[in-house]
């Protein structure tokens, strides 16, 4: 269970760290109190310590978020809510100090049990429980944008937003050149909406103010994810939560930009439908990609 002390904890440090305060070398883990500290403290409210490179400590624990990237040091009466907490938002309330001047991306999707993101028809309302929304809300409220290929646009008209959750609200991206619907998004007061495209075709609608296009480059009609992240990043958006659909978690995989991949893995099977990812097929056990500091936990029934 993820207090709201805790919560508003790991709010202040993503705003820490998109500030880049200089004093942040170490964040010092108490209860629901994350402090930035220029050295580590091993004092006996400490439970956990966050730093850049691996850290060791005489009866302490060290494991890795994300390699080369972010680990965690846990003391031995770090609390298991402590530990999960860090372990699912830490690294991304982080992600400005850690990522320096390149971007940030976190793949989050729910999938049935044999790996569907949706049926064949595209429903996918709701494959998550409610712990899941409330927990990919928190994500939204972590990043800068978070993004949908058109496809999944199409079918839901997301409005992206943090709503069950305390926290500012994303900018909402859509990457697609076909979706036309621009114009039949919900709006949301606040919220910018980026249209990201590789042509110049299908303008901003007329009335709507809370639109911007970025124009980013193409290969034989597939955007170069790249060319992508840089145009976000000139546009202030720097650290990014994919949530749809299985095409574009394709095109940021085989690009190699994605740094961080959230799976819930709901207690149904669909037995057909659209997988979460579908790559080259492959010959040898040896081929499949290999995915580093896998972490589990429960959330809700599932």
């Amino acid at each position: 269970m993820l207090s709201d002390e805790l919560w508003q904890q790991l709010l202040q440090l993503r705003a820490s760290a998109r500030a880049g305060e200089a004093a942040m070398r170490y964040v010092c883990c108490t209860g629901s109190r994350l402090v930035a500290r220029a050295r580590p403290d091993f004092d006996d409210g400490t439970e956990a310590i966050l730093c850049r490179e691996p850290l060791t400590h005489d009866g302490w624990q060290t494991e890795p978020l994300l390699e080369g990237n972010l680990w965690l040091l846990r003391a031995p009466g770090c609390g298991h809510d402590l530990h999960t907490a860090l372990r699912i938002y830490a690294p991304l309330a982080l992600a400005r100090w850690i990522s320096g001047d390149r971007s940030f991306v976190l793949v989050h999707m729910a999938q049935s049990l044999d790996g569907k993101v949706s049926t064949s028809a595209g429903h996918s309302k709701w494959i998550g429980n409610d712990d899941n929304l409330r927990h990919a809300h928190r994500l939204r409220a972590l990043v800068d944008g978070v993004l949908v290929g058109g496809r999944t646009a199409s079918l839901d008209m997301p409005r992206l937003s943090v709503r069950h959750v305390r926290g500012e609200d994303p900018a909402r991206i859509i990457l697609s050149d076909s979706f036309t619907a621009l114009d039949a998004l919900p709006r949301v007061e606040g919220m910018r909406t980026i249209s990201a495209r590789t042509s110049d075709r299908n303008g901003i609608p007329q009335g709507r103010d809370d639109f911007e296009i970025v124009r980013c480059d193409s290969t034989d009609g597939a955007v170069q994810v790249p060319s992508l992240l840089a145009c976000l990043r000139a546009a202030g958006v720097h650290t990014i939560l994919v949530e749809g659909g299985p095409k574009t978690f394709r095109a940021f995989q085989e690009a190699g930009a994605v740094d961080w991949l959230q799976l819930h893995v709901a207690p149904v099977l669909f037995g057909s439908g659209r997988p979460v990812l579908q790559l080259q097929e492959i010959d040898a056990v040896d081929d499949a990609v290999a995915l580093s500091n896998p972490f589990y936990t429960v959330m809700g029934n599932a």
